[in-house]
């Protein structure tokens, strides 16, 4: 709990305690010098934005509250997640120096709300957020509302916002599954079923970056890469179609065997071919974060090995 600091608070019986309850955040905001933000001293607050954080701090939905000309940020314990690592760093903060990676998208929406008192809704938007030490596709429903303060004239931004994220992803993860089984289903050879695995990955993008498909013979010893997507041209790992690199294909424990080892399976992908995939994932992160914009999509957020069982009965 944060310790408060009266001192930063005069409560009088002509000036209310603004931050009424118990919980995290209004701890801090209590605690919090507000003369060093342009909201000034709280007993120079005005009764609009005390009535806002009356509703903000009281309310168990995520409750953000921007205020002034520089969109100073309050906010409630239930949206303290949203920012991620910034909390509680992102408390009294300019909304500019709190979102800098998102700025472009919702600077327009705080100044449509600012100018004209219009407010927004929008549904399962993404916001490519930069909260946990890296850029994450993020998707919300989320909304900005005018408050009008006492000449009338809007002087902060009431935002509820709930994330869908998760939602958002798995739906989509989901539609590539049945896609992957629809295609491969239309197909009797196994060649053709890896050809179209790949295609259907490759079309997807955002949740596989990059993929490789092996064939395994008849023995079960060795693999042979029959289809790739989303690698450059003439990658080590996808030098060549079908006959190209072999793998051995797995040891007793069930790993990935290496390249024809005579002491037995070793890993399948080398010290420096670990390190080319490395440096993949990470220009797959750079790209992305450029690439992005409001209705576009994260296209690489690491790499996974995922055995892909295509069993020769279903093509007979």
């Amino acid at each position: 709990m944060v310790p408060l600091h009266p001192r930063n608070v005069r409560v009088t019986p002509d000036i209310p305690d603004p931050f009424v309850g118990s919980s995290e955040m209004v701890a801090r905001m209590r605690a919090f010098d507000w003369t060093r933000t342009s909201v000034g001293a709280v007993a120079a607050w005005p009764q609009s934005l005390r009535s806002a954080l009356s509703i903000c701090t009281g309310s168990a939905l995520p409750i953000a509250i921007y205020w002034g000309p520089d969109l100073v940020l309050f906010y409630n314990d239930a949206w303290s997640p949203i920012p991620g690592t910034k909390h509680p760093w992102a408390l009294g903060r300019p909304a500019a120096d709190v979102w800098p990676e998102i700025w472009a998208h919702i600077a327009p929406r705080f100044d449509q709300v600012m100018r004209t008192g219009e407010s927004t809704y929008l549904e399962d938007a993404l916001l490519p957020m930069h909260r946990h030490g890296y850029t994450e596709e993020c998707y919300f429903n989320y909304t900005f509302t005018g408050i009008r303060g006492e000449g009338g004239r809007v002087d902060g931004v009431f935002n509820a916002v709930i994330e869908t994220t998760y939602r958002v992803v798995s739906e989509r993860r989901t539609r590539l599954l049945q896609r992957l089984g629809e295609e491969t289903g239309r197909v009797r050879l196994i060649p053709d079923a890896c050809r179209a695995a790949a295609d259907v990955l490759a079309a997807d993008g955002a949740d596989a970056p990059f993929c490789l498909v092996y064939m395994v013979d008849g023995g079960a010893t060795e693999a042979s890469l029959a289809a790739s997507a989303g690698l450059p041209v003439g990658h080590a790992l996808a030098a060549a179609p079908q006959g190209g690199p072999k793998a051995r294909v797995a040891d007793d424990d069930g790993r990935l065997g290496g390249t024809g080892a005579e002491d037995g399976p070793a890993p399948f992908f080398d010290d420096r071919e670990l390190a080319g995939l490395d440096a993949l994932q990470q220009r797959a992160h750079e790209a992305a974060g450029e690439r992005l914009d409001h209705e576009a999509s994260v296209r690489g957020c690491g790499w996974i090995g995922t055995p892909l069982s295509l069993s020769s009965t279903a093509w007979e």
